[in-house]
């Protein structure tokens, strides 16, 4: 809102020479923010996938495993390795 709020501001620094660089500053960095943002979107929205499908593969071998009358977990010593590594794998 700030960014859009001073843009006829930075727009009428176009008219001269002198302030031409703080409009192309204001651009670049308006443009900046918008790719971050749209970056930080794509890669929440892949966590937030991957995330769902490794609980539900958890959640489903319990499931599973309860009705059959067998146990399919492997521990929670095994759960929480697994989820580690898919930390790992999110933060790089």
């Amino acid at each position: 809102a700030l960014f859009v709020g001073f843009g006829p501001l930075f727009i009428l620094c176009l008219l001269f020479e002198q302030t031409k660089s703080l409009f192309q500053r204001w651009l670049f960095y308006g443009i900046g923010t918008f790719f971050s943002m749209s970056v930080l979107a794509v890669m929440t929205s892949i966590a937030l996938d991957m995330v769902t499908k490794v609980s539900m593969a958890f959640w489903g071998s319990s499931l599973l495993g309860s009705v059959l009358g067998q146990d399919f977990t492997s521990g929670i010593s095994s759960q929480a390795l697994q989820q580690g590594g898919m930390g790992l794998i999110l933060t790089t």
